[in-house]
């Protein structure tokens, strides 16, 4: 007979589990009795939706049609206005596209009415566009653009900025330019044009129609790629049924986006709006769109789709596969005698179906709701019945956990089969844990990885731990056996390690081992529950070595083995930080002299020894407490702080000139050359207390030594820092100066000795700027700040034009342009210069210097493209600065132009005139023209001509002019008269004459 008091826990269980069942069965029956209410609820949520949209449709409807495109009485102003100009200056509509002035008179007259229409219509901008440079298809526009920063306000225009327009417009209305101003418009290929070209075509294809109703409303587009998204409001400009321009207004995105706020859908923000467009009616393009779902549903011209029915009224499910649903409001901006008629706009409501049938769904939760109730109560009747049934279980955890690991198990039976089954197969697993944990132990040992495990159980006497554990923590062995550690002996150990944390929680520490020799270091990572603790031990000795040696090659210059840039600049600025208590102390800047002349002389290598022989001797101060790094290829910085007073300062730097002095590095030739270097000096605190100042102002004091005395030192001087602020201050100025090429070239003649006649003109740079107008003062500025290359093309660019536009005075006159050493035009860019303004071949003479830091590569590459291009070379300034013979050797060039320095007073100077004579005995057989600069004198000219030089330059002969102008006849008189005097006596022979 079977024994009923061993009956299964299932068996026990299923009578409870049936009962609940049949309980959720009951209500979830009831809960679906209540579905009636779900299509009207539906029904009621689509109309409120379509209602909010009509709303704000009309809203944006009668903002587009009766106040953004209300443009008609200003277009007509605009007109007669232009009329009237062209009228009383007797020109007509096709001096437009050729006389740049002209656009900028007509439209300076216009601007208070386009100030009044940006005040009138509330909107983001109002513009005007003329024709191109030759004709409405060009690319450059003449034009005006005025921004309104607060379309809020409309009473004066001090939120106004002028973003297109001339300058002239700006100080006469008072309307301050834009970072992004331009003079003109440009309007490149990849631009929506819409805006332009479409009311241009339809005035040309509607004739008998007015301006206002060919309006046209585009799409959002930038005006330039940093600039703010807008769409456009424009109408054609017509005279006499030719168009000349367009004029509208923008209204920017975020303008259209606080009209259009998906709050009105639902207060939590979950809708959206869209402005769409469309031409048939089912696929609509997104023009612009607010709230979270329609800025990934509808991003910029994507088309949105709805589902052929609708599911309620005018309400239909969006084709995007998201359940978004949508509401199309049509907004009619266009007759339908309009040519654009066909195009459509709308408001379109977006909603997702989760807040738009939010009631619906809340009564499906209800259900829901009814139906996890069951649940519960079923898992209730669960843990009831079982509370009964699993007494037996919990007697054998208990028996289980008052256990040691390595103690034998053994259960008394509990009448229940099930569980007398588990008792039977937790023993037999206890016996194979125990001795798979021998193995696991013995498997950890056989890796050859340093990896060592340790299992910290709470309850435990012992902790288990591999071998390799005790090894590197240099445990005593005598609390180990078998595989275990004394557990008191483990925490204590922990403790004095600072390791007891990660007993507790999980995480993660690199520990240094100090007792140990040779130091060594331990990753741990622990994995901490309730009842255990698991720690992994890693060995990372290696890898800690490997990072200090890759931390030691990022920090310091593998050279010179100082500090490199960026350690100095951490050094320093965690000194400076933590530094309230510094007193005094001193940045010093270095920069090698002669260095350039040793790399290029005996090459890098023994230039690599001169910068190591100066970084020995400058890392001296670092036993004095200094900072010391090679911030650049010659220049090294050293910061001693604490120093106690300017004079032992002052003296450990002469100590440093005295040392560099005395190291010498030999060159392969047997000459010995001394290690030589200008520094600066700036005080901290009296100069400066951050590093910038003070670095800045050590530079400074560093090149102020160099300028002046190289090999010395100076300290920073303020007086002469603020002399040359400019140079620091200067950058807007700069900047401004190249983005708006206010510059001018004006031309100098060169004049032939032979007869007085004009050879060529040097185009010389004039900025027209009132804070920067020398061109030493530009290119101070450019320097300082590395804009160099701008200038040159600036410079390229300029002279060319001016060229052109002066093409028949020049005739075939050469023109000089200066170019600026190391900087190098692109091939691309020299051909479209070329090509653009039409240079014939052996008109274009490129003046170049020597200097310090010209890089011979790039001057070699500049001469032989400009070759490639027939243009001449010229060495400019030659006999002062680093123009010398070797120039002549290795540029081969076409002229030579005598510096001022030595045409200067030369008729009373044997020395000059010996100069000049051995430079035109140089030059003459080897068909290179001498030309003489900075002729002031009438004394200068004859003597000069006496020797023989080919070109004269300078005021007395001609002052340069920014109209090309020929040579005084009296001057050429003198000149013709001067040749026929001297006869056929050569330089030489004048020379020994005056000898």
């Amino acid at each position: 007979m079977m024994d009923m008091k061993r009956i299964s826990i299932r068996k026990k269980l299923l009578v409870v589990m049936l009962l609940v069942v049949m309980l959720q069965g009951i209500l979830c029956f009831s809960a679906l009795t209540f579905n009636d209410g779900f299509d009207y609820l539906k029904k009621s949520a689509c109309t409120s939706f379509s209602n909010t949209t009509l709303a704000r449709k009309n809203a944006v409807e009668n903002f587009m049609l009766n106040k953004w495109s209300n443009l008609g009485e200003y277009q007509e102003k605009v007109q007669a206005a232009v009329s009237a100009k062209l009228g009383e200056e007797g020109r007509d509509l096709s001096d437009l596209a050729s006389d740049k002035e002209l656009n900028n008179r007509l439209l300076l007259d216009i601007t208070e009415d386009m100030v009044d229409m940006l005040r009138y219509n509330s909107t983001t901008e109002a513009y005007i566009v003329l024709g191109g440079y030759g004709g409405q298809d060009a690319r450059e526009h003449c034009g005006l653009l005025i921004r309104n920063l607060d379309q809020g306000t409309n009473a004066d225009s001090n939120g106004f900025l002028l973003e297109r327009g001339s300058s002239e417009i700006s100080k006469a209305y008072g309307i301050p330019m834009d970072s992004y101003w331009s003079s003109r418009f440009v309007l490149p290929d990849t631009m929506d044009l819409g805006w332009y070209e479409k009311p241009v075509a339809a005035a040309e294809k509607y004739e008998d129609k007015s301006g206002s109703a060919l309006g046209y409303w585009s799409g959002f587009f930038r005006w330039s790629p940093e600039d703010i998204k807008v769409m456009s409001y424009s109408v054609p400009l017509v005279q006499d049924g030719t168009v000349y321009g367009v004029m509208g207004i923008t209204v920017s995105e975020d303008h259209l986006e606080s009209m259009m706020s998906p709050q009105e859908l639902e207060a939590a923000n979950t809708g959206s709006f869209v402005l769409a467009r469309t031409t048939d009616g089912i696929e609509y393009e997104s023009i612009f769109s607010t709230g979270i779902i329609a800025k990934n549903l509808a991003e910029d011209n994507h088309i949105i789709k709805f589902k052929n029915e609708p599911v309620n009224g005018r309400v239909s499910e969006i084709d995007d596969g998201a359940g978004n649903y949508g509401n199309v409001q049509n907004i009619d901006l266009y007759r339908r005698t309009s040519p654009y008629s066909r195009e459509k706009w709308a408001i379109i409501g977006v909603l997702p179906d989760s807040t738009l049938f939010r009631s619906s769904d809340r009564l499906q939760m209800t259900v829901m709701i009814a139906f996890a109730a069951s649940i519960v109560l079923g898992i209730a009747g669960a843990v009831v019945g079982s509370y009964f049934f699993t007494r037996p279980i919990r007697k054998m955890v208990d028996e289980i956990r008052s256990k040691d690991v390595n103690d034998e198990l053994k259960f008394q039976p509990s009448d229940v089969q099930e569980i007398d089954a588990l008792e039977n197969a937790i023993v037999s697993l206890n016996v194979n844990v125990r001795q798979n944990a021998s193995k696991v132990s013995q498997i950890i040992e056989l890796v050859n990885l340093p990896l060592g495990v340790v299992e910290y159980q709470r309850g435990s006497e012992k902790v288990f731990c591999t071998k390799k554990v005790i090894k590197m923590f240099m445990m005593n062995k005598k609390y180990y056996s078998r595989g275990y550690l004394d557990r008191k002996y483990f925490e204590d150990y922990m403790r004095e390690a600072g390791l007891e944390e990660l007993l507790e929680k999980s995480g993660e520490k690199d520990y240094q081992i100090a007792h140990t020799i040779q130091q060594r270091w331990v990753h741990l990572k622990s994995m901490a529950d309730e009842d255990k603790t698991l720690i992994t031990v890693l060995d990372i000795t290696k890898d800690i070595y490997e990072r200090q040696k890759i931390e030691y090659e990022r920090d310091y210059d593998i050279l010179t083995h100082l500090l490199n840039r960026r350690a100095f600049n951490r050094r320093m600025n965690q000194l400076l930080q933590e530094g309230s208590g510094l007193t005094l102390g001193a940045m010093i800047m270095w920069d090698l002299d002669n260095l350039k002349y040793v790399n290029d002389t005996y090459g890098h290598d023994y230039g690599d020894q001169y910068i190591q022989r100066a970084a020995v001797v400058f890392g001296g101060l670092a036993r004095d407490g200094g900072i010391v790094g090679r911030i650049s290829g010659d220049e090294f910085l050293a910061f001693v702080p604490d120093c106690g007073s300017k004079e032992w300062l002052l003296e450990k730097v002469e100590e440093v000139k005295r040392q560099l002095n005395n190291t010498r590095v030999v060159m392969p030739d047997g000459e010995s050359i001394a290690v030589r270097a200008s520094g600066g000096i700036a005080w901290y605190p009296d100069d400066g207390r951050n590093l910038d100042e003070l670095r800045k102002y050590a530079d400074f004091a560093m090149y102020d030594t160099k300028n002046s005395y190289k090999g010395a030192f100076k300290e920073f001087d303020r007086k002469a820092y603020e002399k040359d602020a400019f140079l620091l201050q200067g950058r807007e100025q700069l900047n401004k100066l190249i983005e708006g090429e206010l510059v001018n070239y004006a031309f100098q003649p060169i004049v032939s000795t032979k007869d007085g006649r004009v050879a060529a003109y040097e185009a010389l740079m004039r900025p027209i700027m009132e804070d920067l107008a020398s061109p030493a003062d530009v290119m101070r500025l450019a320097i300082s700040q590395s804009r160099l290359p701008d200038i040159e093309k600036l410079t390229f660019r300029k002279t060319f034009e001016e060229y052109a536009s002066q093409r028949d005075s020049f005739g075939d006159r050469k023109l000089f342009v200066n170019s600026i050493p190391n900087q190098i035009l692109s091939e691309e860019l020299l051909y479209s210069l070329f090509e653009r303004y039409q240079i014939g071949k052996d008109t274009l003479v490129v003046e170049m210097i020597e200097s310090e830091q010209t890089d011979i590569g790039i001057m070699e590459d500049k001469i032989q493209m400009l070759k490639a291009f027939h243009a001449q070379l010229a060495v400019d300034d030659f006999g002062a600065g680093y123009s010398s013979e070797s120039t002549l050797l290795y540029m081969q060039p076409d002229y030579v132009k005598i510096d001022m320095s030595i045409v200067r007073d030369i008729h009373r100077d044997k020395d000059r005139q010996a100069l000049a004579v051995s430079t035109v005995n140089y030059a003459r057989p080897r068909g290179i023209k001498v030309i003489a600069e900075g002729v002031e004198t009438a004394e200068e000219m004859e003597t000069l001509i006496s020797l023989g030089i080919d070109y004269l330059q300078g005021f007395y002969v001609g002052r340069p002019d920014t109209v090309v102008k020929d040579v005084d006849e009296k001057i050429q008189r003198e000149i013709r008269e001067l040749n026929e005097k001297a006869g056929r006596r050569t330089g030489k022979e004048h020379y020994e004459q005056h000898i």
